[in-house]
């Protein structure tokens, strides 16, 4: 009721919340229900922790000084060496220079992972996940009323042979017995005509 269309940082949220009622609602056993919830508040932490890093990255002349410095100081290398490596000190100051180069790289692109990293491949991969976990949710539902129908019908076929027994039981007890051993013996009979 409260949620705003125009603001796309509350999508997350509001999903968030709607699983949490749905789980309130689904009526679970405690500790299952105390692992569920316990995960969205995990899961509600995460998305606090990006939208942290996306709305306030580092700022642009931090990630300045730190280049212009270490440019300075990759400069100022090869003085501090030619005693020591003489010209030597050309491959020397290049291999360090790549080196802490592709350090401060590699920590420009960290300072924003949400630029660098194919969010839209790992949101298909979600997607195609979800539906394979739908698909196989329908699959178990599925199962478990064919299930059901057959502990129906299994329980009623056991029902019916019960009775049958009781009715066998009380016709033995009223004296009927010999009836059914000669009843008995003409179906044999029958069953052995029957055979040729």
């Amino acid at each position: 009721k409260n949620f705003d269309q125009n603001s796309t940082s509350a999508y997350p949220h509001y999903a968030l919340h709607v699983l949490t009622q749905a789980v309130e609602k689904a009526g679970m056993a405690g500790t299952r229900e105390d692992k569920v919830l316990s995960s969205i508040a995990n899961l509600n932490k995460a998305v606090g922790t990006c939208e942290k890093l996306l709305r306030y990255p580092i700022p642009l002349s931090y990630t300045r000084h730190t280049s212009r410095f270490l440019c300075c100081w990759l400069g100022l290398l090869p003085l501090a060496l030619w005693d020591d490596a003489g010209w030597g000190v050309i491959p020397i100051t290049a291999l360090i220079s790549y080196l802490l180069l592709g350090i401060e790289e590699i920590g420009v692109q960290i300072e924003e992972p949400f630029d660098s990293l194919p969010l839209e491949d790992f949101v298909r991969d979600i997607e195609k996940d979800l539906g394979n976990i739908i698909a196989s949710r329908e699959d178990v539902g599925s199962l478990i009323k064919t299930s059901i129908s057959l502990t129906a019908n299994t329980k009623m076929a056991q029902a019916m042979i019960a009775k049958h027994k009781k009715r066998q039981q009380k016709k033995a007890k009223m004296g009927l017995g010999m009836g059914e051993k000669s009843l008995g013996k003409r179906f044999a009979v029958r069953n052995v005509d029957d055979a040729y």
